[in-house]
């Protein structure tokens, strides 16, 4: 397998890790999590405030279509 270089960062805990992370995983040891927090935390709230009715008459919508589903697929699990 190929390897490619130890990616040595302090963990949350406390306890060292330097994992051996293949070449194309590589990014992984740059990400900057809390950046990525703070730009998904965003986003939500972004999101939250663009909600009307329409999306919640589709999530009710689509709510309703999966517990037909699952009625269906209870009433039916005995069919071979």
């Amino acid at each position: 397998p190929r390897r490619g270089l130890a990616a040595a960062r302090r963990a949350r805990g406390g306890e060292e890790s330097a994992p051996a992370l293949p070449r194309e995983d590589l990014w992984i040891s740059r990400l900057d999590l809390e950046g990525f927090g703070r730009e998904v935390r965003a986003l939500g709230r972004r999101l939250e405030k663009e909600q009307g009715d329409a999306d919640m008459e589709h999530l009710h919508k689509m709510l309703s279509w999966s517990d037909a589903c699952a009625a269906v697929g209870l009433a039916t699990m005995w069919l071979p």
